[in-house]
């Protein structure tokens, strides 16, 4: 790569990351998550009161309210999150140049433009490729902040933090990271301060230039001058970490006025009432985690297993060659790898008593992830280089290719789902609906989704009562507590019994087997058809 590149490339970059994120955009159904989303930005009083079923601060949901349609299709409600995405990757080029230099920052940009890990995010109806702009954001600022102390550097942290926090609850996170690794590079100033040994111009200087017929007035000079520009060295360091410190409790504060208003609402609303049920469904990690985490952010969630595992090993590889190259610039060094370690260190520790590890929790590193492999891929000759880039797009491509399907989930993706096509089955619901029918479903992975497409109210049906979701009560949607049968269906002419699980499976679940059981022993089956990933039933509300 030329010391000087084309001004293209960055624009051909641009273009090509909106091209990679565009395509396929409206092609699956909205999922659950997708509805709760597109379903919560319809009310604007309880986005603002924190009543939504998300648990999540109302900036996106503002977006998507003020931004999109009622009845808006999976291409609109995708969009936003597209352009975040794209967003994403010419804030990281401005920043890597600024750290580092020009061929990096290209190189960076490219590496996020291509990651199926990033693109999966950026095609979702959700908060996370906003959340990882604006955490890359804050994370920008803070690095500039503390290296070169600008007034205008301290003031896009404050702002940008402040949007991370009404965007995800885990911005706090990267706060309390925020907070450990100024902390670190602090101490690592005071140390290296500390231990810094007078310049060569000094005492043993002196002694050199001896040998070289120099006076003893002059070495008396050198000794002196030596001795008060360590001095002057010292206040200026001095001086300045007083400065950062200083700036840096002012940001914090406005941080936390600017969020205060949010607070209470965050506590009462979300966090009392549903902190204890996201944790039941999250995986204990074991140390097999970090390698699945390392998989996902170089090549995405559905690669399969003969791109992903020489994949790891070249990503590793970079990622390595990158630490090493970057360990020269120690203030940068120090920042950067504490700001991408703590998070993971820190969740994998509080995950061994109550589970909260979810790579999209700590998506907002993927950026600081490309970066870090960019520095090392730069440090090569450009016949490497452009090697490398071949071959890191090709395990790219294949992790590409199946985006949303073929996801492992549990301990490789937890909380990512293959896409389950849903409106086949309601319009073939819909062709065949007569008055006095109701629809019920095994799992609530389903019924958001067939309200959305169908408009008609679903029904969350089962045996007995397996578990308790914190539905608010401003929900005005279908419920998403199981009703029992018969009790729930008594009053239908016919059920349409929608049998399904949040991922594909050879059977059916064990939930779906028993209500399937009920209903076979006490109604008569009229019909029944075979989805991709549901199976359809129709029962007569009549006694066998």
């Amino acid at each position: 790569m030329r010391n000087n590149p084309p001004k293209f490339l960055l624009p051909s970059i641009l273009v090509l990351a909106a091209l990679l994120r565009i395509y396929r955009l409206g092609l699956y159904d909205l999922w659950f998550d997708e509805v709760l989303c597109a379903f919560q930005r319809e009310d604007l009083r309880n986005i603002l009161n924190g009543k939504i079923l998300d648990s999540n601060p109302p900036l996106y949901f503002l977006i998507l309210h003020f931004l999109t349609p009622l009845k808006a299709s999976e291409f609109i409600l995708r969009l936003p999150s597209v352009i975040f995405g794209v967003g994403t990757i010419f804030v990281l080029y401005k920043f890597t140049k600024n750290i580092f230099d020009e061929k990096a920052s290209l190189i960076s940009s490219l590496l996020l433009a291509i990651s199926p890990f990033h693109i999966y995010y950026s095609q979702e109806v959700k908060m996370y490729s906003l959340f990882i702009l604006l955490s890359f954001l804050s994370i920008s600022f803070f690095i500039l902040s503390i290296t070169e102390n600008k007034n205008s550097w301290w003031a896009g942290f404050v702002v940008s933090t402040v949007l991370s926090l009404y965007t995800h609850y885990y911005a706090m996170l990267l706060i309390l990271i925020e907070t450990i690794t100024f902390i670190i590079f602090l101490i690592f100033k005071v140390f290296k301060e500390s231990s810094a040994k007078v310049p060569d111009l000094s005492l043993r200087g002196a002694k050199r230039q001896s040998n070289l017929n120099v006076s003893n007035g002059e070495r008396d000079c050198h000794a002196h001058s030596a001795s008060s520009w360590a001095r002057n060295d010292h206040e200026k360091n001095r001086v300045f970490q007083k400065s950062i410190t200083k700036k840096w409790l002012i940001s914090n504060i406005f941080i936390l006025l600017l969020f205060s208003p949010w607070i209470p609402i965050m506590l009462n609303e979300h966090f009392f009432k549903t902190s204890g049920f996201v944790t039941t469904w999250i995986p204990k990690p074991d140390l097999k985690t970090f390698f699945y985490t390392f998989k996902n952010f170089s090549v995405g969630f559905s690669s399969p297993r003969w791109n992903y595992l020489p994949a790891v090993i070249i990503f590793a590889f970079c990622f390595i060659a990158g630490l090493f190259k970057l360990y020269k610039k120690k203030d940068i060094f120090i920042l950067t790898a504490s700001i991408f370690f703590l998070p993971v260190a820190i969740l994998f520790l509080v995950s061994q008593y109550a589970p909260v590890y979810l790579d999209r929790y700590i998506s907002f590193l993927i950026p600081l992830f490309c970066l870090i492999i960019s520095i090392g891929i730069s440090r090569f000759k450009t016949s490497l280089i452009v090697f490398l880039l071949v071959i890191i797009s090709f395990f790219s491509y294949f992790g590409y290719i199946n985006l949303y399907e073929k996801i492992p989930y549990l301990h490789q993706a937890p909380g990512e789902h293959e896409r389950i096509p849903i409106k086949p089955v309601v319009n073939f619901i819909e062709e065949n609906f007569q008055p006095g029918d109701i629809i019920g479903h095994s799992c609530r992975s389903t019924l958001l989704s067939f309200e959305y497409y169908s408009g008609k109210r679903q029904r969350f049906l089962a045996v007995r009562n397996f578990e308790n979701y914190p539905q608010s009560s401003a929900w005005t949607h279908s419920s998403l507590v199981p009703e029992l049968v018969p009790n729930a269906i008594k009053d239908a002419k016919r059920i349409w019994l929608i049998l399904s699980w949040w991922d594909p499976l050879s059977n059916l679940d064990p939930i779906s087997q028993e209500l399937k059981g009920c209903m076979d022993k006490n109604y008569r089956q009229v019909s029944y058809k075979k989805f991709k990933e549901i199976d359809l039933y129709l029962y007569e509300n009549s006694p066998k």
